[in-house]
């Protein structure tokens, strides 16, 4: 008789990718002002973090995640396609320039 065969734990859907944002969402708290979630609607595949600003302008993003072709990393991606750093406190810094900006 054979050894039944046992069930392998599958990782959740988009596990590496809400490890990222989530990264990305610590790193942006640090720096303060920003209201901050991960999305992700309802069969729209990919979550992504929306950022605004904590202030009485309403500036806001979507950053959204990429893989890297070479190896298969993510990269986080403001809404025109420009990378972000690859260090969460870096990229929390650049999100609070643009969302944030001194005047």
């Amino acid at each position: 008789m054979d050894a039944p065969e046992q069930a392998t734990e599958q990782p959740a859907p988009y596990a590496d990718e809400r490890s990222f944002l989530g990264s990305l969402l610590e790193a942006l708290e640090k720096v303060g002002g920003f209201n901050a979630a991960i999305r992700q609607p309802y069969g729209m595949g990919t979550p992504y973090l929306r950022v605004q600003g904590g202030g009485t302008m309403g500036n806001g993003e979507d950053i959204r995640l990429r893989r890297v072709a070479k190896d298969g990393s993510l990269r986080a991606v403001w809404q025109w396609g420009e990378d972000l750093p690859t260090d969460p406190a870096e990229a929390a810094e650049a999100i609070g320039r643009v969302i944030n900006p001194e005047m």
